[in-house]
């Protein structure tokens, strides 16, 4: 089954459309990889120097196969717009999920 990797991260003050464009390229680092199903990231309306980003990887496993040998690759393209280091908040399973159907 596969697993949701979230990790919150913070740019600099006032970095945020910047860092946005470059954390969007930095995750096709990411989907490079056959054991990366899908990448998305979300902002923080609140704050618009944090975001969410959220991996969907195969397993726990196969995302910390992909932090030994990609992670450095992916935080180059973010690195000098970082405040502090990203937090990963964890690995999720999938439960269930309830769409409203279109009106």
């Amino acid at each position: 089954m596969s697993v949701l990797e979230i990790a919150r991260i913070k740019c600099q003050t006032g970095a945020g459309d910047e860092f946005a464009e470059r954390l969007k390229a930095g995750l096709t680092v990411q989907g490079e990889d056959p054991n990366c199903l899908e990448t998305y990231v979300q902002r923080r309306v609140e704050d618009r120097d944090e975001f969410l980003v959220n991996l969907v990887w195969t397993s726990v496993e196969a995302h910390n196969a992909w932090r030994e040998v990609g992670r450095e690759r992916w935080r180059a393209h973010i690195s000098d717009l970082l405040d502090g280091t990203p937090e990963l908040l964890g690995h999720f399973e999938y439960v269930g999920h309830v769409k409203r159907p279109e009106a």
